[in-house]
């Protein structure tokens, strides 16, 4: 849940069958359904690159349909501070144009890295483990 914060209001930009909260929850459902299996993190990693909301790319352009300030990535700059840009520029200076590219909008590693941390701080620590 911390990384699809990151994600908060993007969804409203995307297809309904592309949004991350439920993209991710069917994920994880498959997985969840493995009963008796060994799933490993990775594993799910693998399953979650494939997912279309990580094609997905936002930009702010200007009413000629120029780039304007950077392409927003989500494990680097949450959505509040790329969305601060267009509420200082006057009404209808900018609009976000959200489109699906053939590259992840993250390196491959650094989600594999932000993944595992957030495993190894949250979901580790409260497993039971026997002594």
């Amino acid at each position: 849940m911390d990384w699809l914060r990151l994600y908060d209001g993007f969804e409203r930009y995307l297809p309904t069958e592309d949004d991350p909260v439920f993209a991710t929850a069917r994920v994880l459902d498959r997985f969840a359904q493995r009963r008796g299996e060994r799933v490993i993190a990775s594993d799910i990693v693998k399953v979650l690159e494939q997912q279309p909301f990580m094609h997905w790319h936002a930009q702010w352009v200007d009413a000629r349909g120029r780039s304007v300030g950077v392409r927003w990535r989500p494990l680097g700059e949450p959505p509040i501070p790329f969305a601060e840009f267009a509420r200082q520029m006057p009404p209808g200076a900018f609009e976000l144009r959200a489109q699906r590219l053939a590259p992840m909008h993250v390196d491959s590693q650094a989600f594999r890295n932000w993944l595992i941390a957030g495993y190894l701080r949250f979901v580790l620590p409260r497993r039971n483990i026997p002594t």
